[in-house]
């Protein structure tokens, strides 16, 4: 799997994970208050900020995994070596296309 794929990811479980938690929350208050009365603009903010900061977490977290796994799997099947790694590499497919 590319780079580009695994940020991809990334992206998806985010898309999916803040904007559910955002709306168990916001739609938890149904039972409290009035619909035009709920508070929805602080949770929004910080959904918004999670995304964000879980992305970049995500990324980070994900560049540094597939490093350190490249460079084990390197040294266990022995084909090359951890310096000889290119983890920029694409898919043929991309190239072609």
């Amino acid at each position: 799997m590319s780079w580009e794929e695994k940020i991809t990811w990334v992206g998806a479980a985010v898309a999916a994970a803040v904007p559910a938690v955002y709306f168990t929350v916001t739609l938890g208050q149904l039972g409290e208050a009035p619909v035009t009365e709920i508070a929805y603009q602080r949770s929004l903010l910080i959904a918004i900020g999670a995304s964000i900061v879980l992305t970049i977490v995500g990324s980070i977290l994900t560049g540094i995994g597939t490093g350190i796994w490249a460079g084990i799997r390197a040294e266990i099947t022995g084909k090359g070596s951890a310096e000889d790694i290119d983890i920029d590499r694409k898919d043929e497919r991309d190239v072609q296309i």
